[in-house]
């Protein structure tokens, strides 16, 4: 048998090969997941793009997941968290091809992080700059916020050819590192995992895209970092406050945007163009 180390870079190999292999297979009129996303007057593209990543993406990590560090035993509440983020893609599944209204978006999101805190992704303490405070109650509602929150944000900022699946890459990539050096090679091994099926996924998602993740792929993202995020916070390898910083263009840009709607009086349900990095295109 492998050893952990071994057994984790077999598995971010194998991420990356699937998730790679898949998207190619993806831009196939002919593939079950040929989802077009045709374009509209809040879109930066002119022309009809497959949105089938997220299935590659995900079809990656059910592979190379079970990979990971195969001699450290897996969190209690694992299985809660595989069955949130198998929810998720799902529902985004079906609005890709579909179409999901706001309201049941909403309630699967909050089912999936529900799911999630009652398998242990939650907040007990939150470790600031000199100081730890505990939470108590307010810890499990502050934990579904939050994962509700990552979720929805990653789709938010799905918009521009190569910006989520770089954030993907870039930020589980640093998580993977910051899980290693604590010497928590289950988190880093499922961080890296991540990170290298995006890395996959990006080959045919950078300027000019061939294919786009969709909601399969953004919402999956999205619950996957709040759930290390709560993980790091609980376990150790990153407090929750680092995590955000890493995770900070598209956590300030999506908060930003969604306050200044608000304050108008906007639908704030509605897709629009007036993120930061819409404006910036």
């Amino acid at each position: 048998m492998l050893s952990g180390p071994e057994a984790t870079a077999l598995a971010a190999v194998a991420a990356f090969v699937v998730a790679a292999v898949m998207s190619r297979r993806f831009l196939d009129p002919g593939s079950i997941f040929h989802l077009l996303d045709h374009p509209n007057e809040r879109s930066l593209h002119h022309r009809p793009v497959p949105r089938s990543g997220g299935a590659a993406i995900m079809l990656a990590l059910l592979i190379a997941t079970p990979l990971v560090a195969v001699d450290v035993p897996r969190p209690a509440g694992w299985g809660w968290a595989v069955a949130a983020t198998l929810l998720l893609f799902l529902a985004g599944l079906v609005d890709d091809a579909r179409g999901l209204g706001a309201p049941v978006r909403l309630l699967v999101q909050v089912i999936a992080a529900a799911a999630a805190v009652a398998g242990g992704f939650t907040l007990q303490t939150l470790a600031l700059p000199g100081a730890a405070i505990g939470l108590g109650a307010l810890g499990p509602p502050l934990a579904l916020l939050l994962l509700v929150w990552m979720t929805n944000l990653y789709n938010f900022m799905d918009g521009m050819d190569g910006l989520a699946g770089s954030m993907a890459l870039w930020g589980f990539s640093v998580l993977a590192l910051c899980g290693w050096l604590q010497g928590d090679l289950l988190y880093a091994g499922v961080s890296l995992v991540i990170a290298a099926a995006a890395g996959g996924f990006l080959l045919f998602n950078l300027p000019p895209a061939r294919l786009f993740m969709g909601d399969g792929g953004s919402s999956v993202l999205g619950l996957l970092a709040g759930v290390l995020l709560l993980w790091g916070e609980g376990s150790g390898p990153l407090p929750l406050v680092a995590g955000l910083i890493l995770f900070s263009p598209f956590v300030f840009d999506a908060s930003f945007t969604l306050a200044r709607r608000l304050l108008r009086g906007e639908r704030i349900w509605q897709a629009h163009r007036e993120h930061l990095y819409q404006r910036l295109v």
